[in-house]
């Protein structure tokens, strides 16, 4: 594909989102996100700045439902920032952010659409292509402590 096509297809159907704990290890491992997928919605827009290009993430996904234990969890999930990895309907993984630049995030409770996450911070690459990553490989590298 060149420039001269739009490629619209890249994050259109996130399939799985993955997320491990940086700051606080709350999570330990990569954990799978519960979500509704076709709501999840994926942003990296580029600007030019005098320190060079940055890039403005963000990832909103819809945790549906709402249960009287959720609120706690997403209090203590906010204390944390996240190593964020995707997966797509094409099976490809994108890591969307690096560890020593996680992603921060807040929470959008509605009663009546469910909760929406979203995950955002300014990068300075541009989302990166893991290439043949299953989910067994993203356990085992995360549990032996492996970058990816």
């Amino acid at each position: 594909m060149g420039l001269d096509t739009r490629n619209t297809a890249l994050f259109n159907n996130i399939k799985t989102v993955y997320l491990q704990s940086v700051k606080n290890g709350l999570l330990g491992n990569f954990q799978q996100v519960y979500a509704t997928y076709t709501k999840t919605v994926f942003t990296s827009q580029p600007a030019n700045t005098d320190n060079g290009i940055v890039y403005n993430t963000k990832l909103q996904v819809l945790y549906p439902g709402l249960s009287s234990t959720d609120f706690q969890a997403f209090h203590s999930l906010l204390l944390d920032e996240y190593f964020v990895i995707i997966l797509t309907a094409t099976n490809d993984y994108y890591e969307i952010c690096s560890r020593q630049n996680p992603l921060e995030l807040s929470v959008d409770f509605d009663i009546n659409k469910g909760t929406t996450l979203v995950f955002s911070g300014n990068q300075i690459l541009p989302p990166n292509n893991i290439a043949m990553l299953d989910n067994e490989s993203i356990d085992l590298a995360c549990s032996l402590n492996i970058n990816l």
